[in-house]
């Protein structure tokens, strides 16, 4: 059996430009997502791992990058935060076959 689906990615329209130009997706730096809080994901009581998390995540960001994907293109949330507050596009791939 074999299972075809599409993944929807959501950028915002000067981006969507380029890469559709270039033939490419643009890779998002960790330090300019849109959630500060991007790889927070645990409790910081103390100073000591506040200072070590920001480490942290400035190494990922010296070293790698994101791209998302969906399922889906109709949350309004997902066209809220990733599609420049509703003014962005959504890229898809051609029709399933």
């Amino acid at each position: 059996m074999t299972v075809r689906m599409r993944a929807y990615h959501f950028l915002s329209a000067t981006h969507a430009l380029d890469d559709i130009e270039r033939q490419r997706l643009k890779i998002s730096e960790i330090d300019q997502l849109n959630d500060p809080f991007e790889l927070w994901c645990v409790s910081q009581p103390t100073r000591g791992l506040r200072d070590a998390l920001r480490a942290y995540k400035k190494e990922m960001n010296e070293k790698f990058g994101l791209i998302c994907f969906s399922e889906d293109w109709v949350s309004p949330l997902l066209w809220s935060h990733y599609a420049a507050k509703h003014r962005g596009v959504c890229l898809a791939p051609g029709r399933p076959q």
